[in-house]
């Protein structure tokens, strides 16, 4: 219950909660692991909701984690989906459940 609760908290845009899922997701507390999730939940954690892809080339996670080319383009494609409105939760499901 105290998932979902953080779930629809980090999809209204709850900085917090965006950050502590960003956390379960790359130390796989609660959640699987998922590097790809990781990523995209930090960026846009840690980000103002502007232009967002002007920002991805320079970002860098705060983990040091080696990420593929394939996973860091499936992470800055999450972000960009995850930014679009209303669609927080559905690109996020997606992208961890392989969906």
């Amino acid at each position: 219950h105290g998932l979902q609760l953080i779930r629809r908290a980090a999809a209204l845009g709850h900085a917090d909660a965006v950050v502590w899922l960003a956390r379960a997701y790359h130390q796989g507390t609660a959640l699987p692991t998922n590097l790809v999730a990781a990523y995209a939940l930090h960026f846009l954690a840690l980000q103002d909701q502007g232009d967002v892809a002007q920002r991805l080339a320079a970002y860098k996670p705060p983990f040091d984690d080696i990420m593929s080319g394939n996973e860091l383009a499936r992470a800055q494609q999450l972000i960009t989906d995850m930014a679009k409105p209303g669609n927080f939760l559905v690109a996020l499901d997606a992208a961890t459940t392989g969906l």
